[in-house]
């Protein structure tokens, strides 16, 4: 309350106003000129989380002299045992990380809903216990539940995948034969932040060029038409089957990771290169920016990957990922003219392919 007793300074009063924005936290630092002399004043946003309106702080901390507010936001959202029935060991998870959370796990021992669940004219029965599967898959979650909890003080460490590596059966062997690991090459040095940003920028070319984007959308629970029109830095309009939307709040920020040309919108401060990888055949740098990684080609310096961790669950992180390929010239900037974007769900895959980029 008392951050809304406090007078507003006068535009006038305000000396130096600065900003630093990372993926994570944003700071504002200032001096409000007062007659005993200017006054420092520091305004800390973190704890960023994604809602339906798009990431917003859900911590904020304001200073100035001797005065420090501090307030948060918490979330009303009920827990899957207060909307679901015959919840045995998933107590306390929010009910809207439910299915991915599930769809997380199915993906780790590589079953459908059905290994556990039954489903009887079309119909889901979820709190069903005739199938043995479910009561193994219960120990085995309260197995992980309980290493996370003892072993890696509550950090989410272990998940399905990490043993099941996507089968329902656990590799005891290594493969023969053995890898000698003296004959491995080093690896290469790691560029700096600052070079992979560069490279990109000049491989994508014009980024602040307006565009449209005509092609297809094809995914298993919808396939049409679609049209995207970027206009930088902010404005982005959907159009799937000839309905056109404006993308706002999440929308937004999503369509502009995916659709935008300077899909890196980061400052080589906030960015770690961590590591080389490899898509398919195609040789990579990761770095990491709060939850989202990039993954820039090491030839073409251009971004192949986008992965974002925006939530994690007690069952594992909650991904979600973008894959941007067959780049060609669209009149000045490099375009993806196929874009891919996947989360836990094999259902939710969507494939989109541009014909035409200007």
């Amino acid at each position: 309350m008392l951050l809304y007793l406090l007078q507003r300074p006068k535009p006038e009063q305000v000396r130096g106003e600065r900003w630093l924005v990372t993926p994570d936290a944003i700071r504002r630092t200032r001096e409000i000129a007062t007659p005993l002399g200017n006054l420092p004043e520091q305004i800390d946003h973190t704890d960023f989380r994604q809602t339906e309106t798009g990431r917003i702080p859900f911590r904020s901390q304001w200073s100035r002299a001797d005065y420090r507010v501090t307030y948060t936001v918490t979330s009303e959202e009920k827990t899957v045992e207060a909307t679901r029935k015959n919840i045995k060991v998933l107590q306390g998870m929010p009910e809207s990380q439910i299915f991915p959370a599930m769809n997380v796990l199915a993906q780790g021992i590589g079953v459908h809903c059905d290994y556990c669940h039954v489903r009887r004219d079309n119909k889901w029965i979820w709190d069903s216990e005739e199938k043995p599967a479910k009561h193994v898959g219960r120990e085995m979650i309260r197995m992980m539940l309980e290493l996370n909890r003892t072993k890696f003080k509550g950090d989410v460490a272990l998940t399905c995948y990490s043993c099941h590596r996507g089968s329902t059966s656990v590799a005891r062997v290594v493969p023969l034969p053995p890898r000698d690991p003296t004959k491995v090459p080093p690896p290469d040095p790691l560029p700096s932040a600052a070079e992979l940003l560069q490279r990109l920028a000049t491989a994508t070319g014009d980024a602040s060029k307006p565009l449209r984007m005509m092609g297809r959308l094809e995914s298993a629970s919808r396939t049409g038409s679609i049209t995207i029109e970027v206009k930088p830095p902010q404005d982005v309009q959907l159009s799937f089957n000839g309905e056109t939307k404006k993308a706002d709040g999440a929308l937004l920020d999503r369509a502009r990771a995916i659709y935008a040309p300077d899909k890196v919108r980061v400052t080589a401060a906030a960015l770690k290169v961590v590591r080389a990888d490899r898509i398919g055949d195609r040789e990579v740098w990761v770095a990491n920016a709060g939850t989202t990684s990039y993954f820039f080609d090491k030839h073409s310096g251009l971004l192949l990957r986008r992965l974002e961790t925006p939530e994690e669950s007690m069952l594992g992180p909650l991904q979600e990922q973008a894959d941007f390929d067959d780049y060609r010239d669209a009149g000045g900037v490099r375009m993806p003219f196929v874009i891919t974007t996947s989360d836990g769900a094999p259902y939710t895959t969507a494939v989109r392919r541009f014909s035409e980029i200007r």
